[in-house]
Parts: C-alpha cells; sequence; structure tokens
C-alpha cells in the first residue's frame, strides 16, 4: 500500500479557536461565530462574513458540493478540529499534509525541478530524506522543495510518536 500526502489541505478554523485564545477583555471585538437567520456568520471588529465552511465537504457526496456556506453541525469534525482530521486522514491512509502554495512547481529559479520530482513518484515517505538529494542535484536542484520534501522523510516517525511507539 501507498504511503499519501495530502498537498492541497485546506481547514476550516474551529469555532472557538479564538474565543477560546483571546483574554477576556478582547472577546467581543475578537473574532466569533454568531447564529443568526438560520446562518453562522463570523463576527469581529463589527464586521460580519458570511463565507462560514465554504467548500467544507470532506465526507459528502461529490453531487451535494457547491459554494454555499455550511453551518458547523453539517461538517464532519475533520473540518475543523485537527485531532479528528488526523484521525480522518488515518482512515483514508493520508500519512501527511501540507498547506501547498499555487506555485510549487515549477518555480522560475528551479525550471528542471518538477521533471526531476516526478522519479520520486511511488517512493516510500520515509525514504524521502535519503532519495530527494540523490535525486534532485544540479541544474534540477531546488533548495525550498528539497527541504520540504526531505522533511517528509520525517512523518512516520511523527506518526509513531503520536501513537505512542
Amino acid at each position: 500500500m501507498y504511503e499519501l500526502i495530502s498537498v492541497d489541505d485546506h481547514i476550516i478554523e474551529p469555532p472557538r479557536v479564538w474565543a477560546d485564545r483571546l483574554p477576556a477583555k478582547f472577546q467581543e471585538a475578537g473574532p466569533h461565530v454568531i447564529d443568526e437567520g438560520g446562518r453562522e456568520w463570523w463576527v469581529y471588529e463589527g464586521n460580519r462574513v458570511d463565507t462560514m465552511g465554504l467548500n467544507a465537504v470532506a465526507g459528502k457526496p461529490q453531487e451535494t458540493w457547491n459554494m454555499d456556506p455550511v453551518r458547523y453541525t453539517d461538517m464532519i469534525q475533520g473540518c475543523w478540529d485537527p485531532v479528528q482530521r488526523a484521525k480522518d486522514m488515518a482512515l483514508d491512509g493520508v500519512v501527511g499534509s501540507v498547506e501547498a502554495e499555487p506555485r510549487v512547481l515549477p518555480f522560475p529559479e528551479c525550471p528542471a525541478a518538477a521533471d526531476a520530482v516526478s522519479a520520486l513518484v511511488g517512493s516510500e515517505v520515509r525514504s524521502l530524506a535519503r532519495v530527494v538529494p540523490d535525486t534532485l542535484t544540479g541544474i534540477a536542484s531546488c533548495t525550498h522543495l528539497n527541504d520540504l520534501l526531505r522533511a517528509l522523510g520525517g512523518v512516520g516517525g511523527l506518526l509513531s510518536l503520536a501513537d505512542g511507539g
């Protein structure tokens, strides 16, 4: 079985992320969720944002996906709870997750990196720290990508620690 890494993850802020962290004197002005008119809204410093849960479609049939706001109670908990998110990922065989920026490859300064990275497809995650320096060399090198891929090699060890191993 392949070890999968999700490279375009999106997570929704937990509904109490700020309410649980801001000092009491900032609670009213700080970001918080209200329920008004049958919808949930983020409110902060007098602003009301109606994009609650935009695209939180994990666990839903594809034919129901849309851009409409979603209530927290209508999302799977893994959309906003990092502990549950890790459990959901494990069920799907995903061992790691990174938020990818839109211009991951090819960087203009690393034109040969895209072809070199394709040679890594199928590599075991735990082998990346060893395999990447041998694969991304010379003009195929890409320092920031090289560092990211080698760092992913430690994901298995981190998961073992999280499991008490």
